[in-house]
C-alpha cells in the first residue's frame, strides 16, 4: 500500500519536490504494471489538497473522549429520565456503541432528540405512555419529520417496544449488540 509521502508532495508544505520527474502519475506514485495503460487518467495534484487535510486531521474516538464508563456516566448526568437511563442501561456493557450525546439540541432544526449518534446520523427518542397522548403524538410525527428533513435516522425507542430487536434492526448505528447484555433489561 502506497503512503501519502510517495505522491512526492511534502506532507507539511504540500510543495511537490517530485514535479520535474513525474508529472501527473509515475511508477513511484499513483501508477503500477496493472494500470501503465491508464497513465493518462491518474492525476496526483487531484488528491494533493485531501493528503493535507488528512495529514491534518485529527482522530478522535467516536461518541467522545474518556473510558467507556466515563462516557457512560456523562451521558446519563444529561438524560431527563429513567426511561432514558434504562436505555443507557442496554448499551453500557460491551455490545452496542456508546452514543455521542444526550439531550443535544440540533443547530437550526429545533429538535432535541433523547439521544444522539453523530457518527451515524442517527437522532433516538425514547418514549413512555406520557407519550401515547393525541397531541403528544402528533408533537412527535413532527418532531420525526425535523428530524429526518435534517438527514437523520430518526428512530423512535417506545416503553413498550422490544428494544433488543430494534438495536438488531440498525447495526450500522448501534453496532452489533451483545445479546446476554441485553437479555434482562426487558424486564421492567
Amino acid at each position: 500500500m502506497r503512503s501519502a509521502a510517495t505522491t512526492h508532495y511534502d506532507p507539511d508544505t504540500s510543495e511537490d519536490p517530485g514535479a520535474h520527474r513525474c508529472g501527473r502519475a509515475c511508477c513511484e506514485c499513483l501508477l503500477d504494471c496493472v494500470n501503465q495503460p491508464d497513465r493518462r487518467i491518474p492525476d496526483r495534484a487531484l488528491i494533493r489538497d485531501l493528503l493535507a487535510e488528512l495529514a491534518r486531521s485529527e482522530c478522535r474516538p467516536a461518541g467522545g473522549a474518556g473510558s467507556r464508563a466515563e462516557r457512560l456516566t456523562a451521558l446519563r448526568k444529561r438524560c431527563d429520565g429513567r426511561l432514558e437511563q434504562r436505555w443507557l442501561d442496554m448499551v453500557e456493557s460491551p455490545g452496542p456503541r456508546l452514543p455521542s450525546d444526550a439531550q443535544y439540541a440540533i443547530p437550526g432544526h429545533y429538535t432535541r432528540p433523547d439521544i444522539l449518534y453523530r457518527e451515524a446520523t442517527a437522532a433516538i427518542c425514547i418514549d413512555g405512555p406520557p407519550r401515547d397522548a393525541p397531541d403528544q403524538a402528533r408533537e412527535d410525527r413532527a418532531r420525526t419529520r425535523a428530524l429526518v428533513d435534517a438527514d437523520y435516522l430518526a428512530l423512535r425507542f417506545h416503553d413498550a417496544d422490544a428494544w433488543p430487536a430494534l438495536f438488531r434492526r440498525h447495526p450500522d448505528s448501534f453496532g452489533v449488540p451483545n445479546e446476554s447484555s441485553m437479555s434482562g433489561i426487558i424486564a421492567r
